[in-house]
């Protein structure tokens, strides 16, 4: 079934359901004599499909409705932008990646969500159904305007998502030569993180290569876990575990005052740089020892000196 949509959706077909009927919308002469035959033939089918396949709605997880809350106050920030960037040598065959790139999306459901608000709250709507296509871009006369390669790609991947259309997800190719591009996902950080980001990625090279040798896609097969996360989390939000929080942040400042050297803006516009040091080899080692000893990672020790840090200040 999932073909023969598919196939409608590549003519411009739009096909639905309403009052359990078949519903397709298509301009004059798509629909052949051929393909009414076969939509009649597998009209059952496909209303049961569909039924099954049709837009789902879902609550917000915790981290999805703080993301929600933070794209509400300027929704035209692209600072929850997740992306990578892959600079691809050799022969590649787009119309097989982007190929790839539907199949996992078709795997994940997360990939296939907007958001929008309902009776008051916020929540995901799942399709069963989206086509992404790559966006190509040939930058051969751009380089020259650049310093380097890194500012033309910071320059693609600033755009804004609106969360309530589809797609949160877009793939960028940046043409150098014949056999030089540059891969581009961006994601929201709404359906996705660096660890998924890094399974996304993953089951694209797998299926691509797949597809381009004409063998069957071995992957494991996905269970809507996330799903099942959400509906856990709701769950286990017990009245005791928020009457703790609640008396933990009760008379909290709505205000930090920091000793900085420049004044803290109206309005947060995310511009900033990276300040790297080199810490000397015996702090690292102590750093390593001293995580090990209380079964933590190093990352989790900085959080923590950060947030002694802003104690002290406080």
């Amino acid at each position: 079934m999932q073909r023969i949509i598919e196939k409608l959706e590549s003519l411009g077909v739009k096909i639905s359901l309403k009052n359990d009927n078949l519903s397709l919308n298509a301009q004059k002469g798509v629909l052949t004599e051929e393909l009414k035959s076969e939509l009649a033939l597998k009209k059952e089918s496909l209303i049961e499909y569909l039924k099954e396949k049709e837009t789902k709605t879902y609550p917000l997880s915790f981290s999805q409705k703080r993301m929600w809350f933070l794209y509400n106050l300027n929704p035209l920030n692209p600072a929850y932008n997740i992306f990578s960037a892959f600079k691809v040598k050799g022969k590649l065959d787009k119309e097989i990646l982007e190929k790839a790139i539907n199949e996992v999306i078709k795997r994940h459901d997360s990939l296939r969500a907007y958001f929008v608000i309902e009776d008051n709250l916020p929540v995901q709507k799942i399709v069963p159904f989206i086509k992404i296509e790559i966006e190509n871009k040939n930058i051969t006369s751009e380089l020259n305007y650049f310093k380097n390669i890194d500012e033309l790609i910071l320059k693609e991947v600033d755009l804004s998502f609106n969360l309530e259309k589809l797609p949160l997800i877009k793939i960028k190719m940046l043409e150098i030569s014949e056999n030089e591009n540059i891969f581009i996902p961006i994601l929201h950080h709404i359906i996705a993180d660096a660890w998924s980001c890094g399974i996304f990625i993953k089951e694209v090279i797998d299926i691509y290569k797949a597809f381009s040798l004409n063998k069957e896609i071995d992957l494991i097969k996905i269970d809507n876990n996330y799903l099942k996360y959400i509906e856990n989390q709701e769950k286990n939000l017990n009245q005791e575990s928020i009457s703790f929080w609640k008396k933990e942040l009760n008379n909290i400042p709505s205000f930090i005052q920091m000793p900085t050297d420049k004044k803290r803006p109206k309005v947060n516009n995310f511009i900033g740089t990276i300040f790297e040091i080199e810490l000397p080899e015996e702090i690292k080692i102590g750093i390593k020892d001293l995580s090990k000893k209380y079964a933590i990672t190093p990352f989790i020790f900085f959080i923590s000196a950060y947030q002694i840090l802003i104690h002290r200040f406080t």
